[in-house]
Parts: C-alpha cells; structure tokens; sequence
C-alpha cells in the first residue's frame, strides 16, 4: 500500500508481458530454451514493415532511412520501451538489418495492389525485378497479373 495525501492505496501493477528462459545442463554442457514469444504481435519468420513515423531503435539508433522498409523477422525478445513490451531484430533483403526495433516501430505489410487476373502496367520508373533482372527495357508494358507472392523487398507499396 502506498500513502498518498494520507490516505493508504493500493499498489496498481499492470503486466504487459510476460517471457522466460530455462537453462539445462545435461553431461557438462548447457542448452537455453528461448523466450515464450506468445504475446508477441510478431514471430520469427514474419514479414513485417517498419512504421512510416519510426523514429528510433531502443538503443537510440535512427530508424529514419528504414522508413517503410519490408523485412523478415529474425528474433523476438521481451523488451519494454515506450509502449511496446517486445523488440525486434529484423533483416531486410538488401543485407542491411536493425537489431532493436520496437513493437510500436513495427506493422503489417500492406496488401497486395493487384490480385492475379488484374490488368497492369509496368511503370516509367521501374528499375529491376525482385530478382534483379532489369525493367528499363519493359517500360509502359501491359500485361495480366498471372501469380503474386509476398515478397520483402526494397519499398514496394501501391
């Protein structure tokens, strides 16, 4: 109980999340069973986006230039910061990565502009494909959307 202004309250504790880690030893040597990443919006494997209004990792680094950038979750930890109760270590396809992104830093990919069967046009400022087969030479082509996948990759957005 705390006193406030004379008065005795109660003590409020909200739990926001909740992990834990157990270590065996077994002839010598040791193994670590990870986190219960249950509560988690995210787990590994996902792919998510990083928030148009990052700001920064919880260690200070920027997020800015990683505005919108699609990536693959590698890691989740429990990591209160803000208002996000997990972190984040997330790689892009480019080889680039952030290793403490926040939950509230992280949302889903957005879906797909063009479902198979849709007419589309291949923009005047297309560069190369996801694989890196170059578009410059396929500029104002229309064609059919014939498969879709999600993919993370550089910016892509509608």
């Amino acid at each position: 109980m705390k006193n406030i202004r004379g008065k005795r309250q109660p003590l409020l504790f909200i739990a926001t999340a909740v992990a834990f880690s157990l270590v065996f030893f077994s002839s010598g040597s040791s193994s670590k069973v990870l986190a219960d990443t249950s509560g988690a919006k995210y787990q590994v494997g996902n792919t998510i986006r990083i928030a148009g209004n990052a700001w920064q990792e919880t260690n200070s680094y920027s997020l800015v230039s990683q505005r919108n950038w699609y990536g693959i979750v590698v890691s989740v930890k429990l990591k209160i910061h803000n208002y996000s109760a997990w972190e984040y270590y997330i790689r892009y396809p480019n080889g680039y990565h952030n290793d403490y992104v926040a939950e509230q830093d992280v949302t889903n990919i957005s879906a797909s502009c063009y479902a198979v069967g849709n007419v589309a046009r291949i923009t005047n400022n297309a560069w190369s494909e996801t694989n890196d087969y170059s578009l410059r030479n396929r500029h104002n082509l229309v064609g059919t959307i014939a498969s879709a996948r999600d993919k993370a990759y550089s910016i892509s957005a509608c």
